[in-house]
């Protein structure tokens, strides 16, 4: 009878503690100010908010708008538990995916460095993501 007890017991402290989340679902990140790299003159395109049901990704191509239509950089503004990452470039846009890491709905809208003139960039950006700040109240009442 008390191997059930102990049982039971485990079951429903790993239930309680699968429940919590890593994430802090509602703080969003600001950009870190990565997409024009100080370049002059470049100007910051926000892109549409992108939502991320909760552990699903998306895929999205952003581009540069016609009348400044070269890519320099990009950053993104997002929700803790949302990640994004790079999986190709082009001259004038990226094609991002865009990762949900937490059981609730997220969002990020990406900002693009875009000039007239062509500047080739030595390196992009490759992932924004971010540590999860929950994560010591989770392991703090692990069994």
């Amino acid at each position: 009878m008390a191997w059930i007890v102990a049982l039971a017991t485990l079951v429903l402290s790993n239930g309680e503690a699968s429940s919590q989340t890593l994430y802090r679902t509602t703080r969003v990140l600001d950009e870190k100010g990565n997409a024009c790299q100080s370049a002059s003159p470049c100007t910051a395109i926000e892109t549409d908010e992108v939502s991320v049901d909760a552990g699903r990704s998306r895929t999205v191509l952003v581009q540069c708008p016609g009348d400044h239509p070269n890519l320099l950089g990009w950053d993104a503004r997002r929700h803790e538990h949302i990640t994004v990452g790079v999986v190709a470039t082009g001259t004038g846009g990226l094609t991002l995916v865009i990762g949900n890491n937490a059981d609730a709905t997220g969002s990020a809208t990406v900002i693009l460095g875009c000039t007239e003139q062509r500047i080739r960039p030595t390196s992009y950006l490759q992932s924004v993501g971010a540590v999860p700040t929950n994560r010591r109240a989770v392991i703090s009442n692990a069994p």
